[in-house]
């Protein structure tokens, strides 16, 4: 997110309450990471 805050309606549809930010940057850090490491898996299938 650019602005560090996010919506109500994101919030709701993500899980975290708006004053959990930081719960909320560590899980997409997280995700952002699971997803990489599922790609350079899948590229090693070939």
């Amino acid at each position: 997110m650019n602005s560090g805050r996010r919506s109500r309606a994101h919030g709701a549809v993500s899980g975290f309450r708006p004053e959990d930010e930081a719960g909320y940057q560590g899980a997409s850090y997280g995700w952002q990471r699971f997803v990489g490491g599922l790609e350079r898996v899948a590229a090693g299938l070939d």
